[in-house]
């Protein structure tokens, strides 16, 4: 979480150090630059992460999904928020079972907009891997967010809110193609 809500403001020479700067077609990790013709690579990078992936999960098993998944992470977060506000699971359904009252409408919104927060601030977070943070958050306060942006934005915090909040591990069953491939990793035959 630190990497993904932070690494974006990290500032180096006057620049961002870390962006993945499509529209001007180049890629900046603090001094180095990868420009399109670089791309053979950052292509030969990610092969050896993805053979190393593999081979940790055959090792190792699931350490993938338990560490490093961004769905993990995300419905970790959102499940202790809702344990924070709402209670332990007996006390969730208790709650969700209740009629309608001042108590559980408060906690109830209050738990959708701690979500929604977090949901924001993720599609934020998303948008300003790709363009500069601070230029990016003085558009924002200034409502004068490019379409792309703005579509990017609402993607990002409506994904968060209903894949975290509320799918949560059925994107994993359904959804996510690396739980597929596990199986067959893992499998002793």
């Amino acid at each position: 979480w630190i990497i993904f809500f932070v690494g974006a403001y990290l500032r180096w020479d006057g620049k961002q150090a870390l962006i993945l700067d499509v529209s001007h077609r180049q890629f900046r990790f603090f001094n180095l630059t990868i420009l399109p013709q670089d791309i053979w690579m950052v292509s030969l990078l990610l092969l050896i992460l993805a053979m190393t992936l593999f081979a940790v999960t055959s090792v190792a098993s699931r350490v993938f999904c338990g560490y490093f998944c961004f769905q993990t992470a995300w419905v970790d977060l959102f499940t202790w928020i809702e344990e924070k506000i709402e209670g332990q699971p007996n006390q969730r359904h208790k709650l969700d079972a209740a009629p309608w009252n001042a108590d559980k409408i408060v906690k109830k919104i209050t738990k959708h907009v701690i979500w929604l927060l977090v949901a924001v601030l993720t599609g934020i977070s998303a948008t300003v891997w790709f363009e500069d943070a601070y230029q990016y958050w003085h558009d924002l306060t200034h409502f004068n967010l490019s379409l792309l942006e703005t579509v990017t934005l609402v993607t990002f915090t409506l994904g968060t809110y209903g894949l975290a909040g509320f799918m949560r591990e059925q994107v994993c069953l359904w959804l996510c193609p690396y739980a597929r491939i596990q199986a067959v990793m893992a499998d002793a035959q």
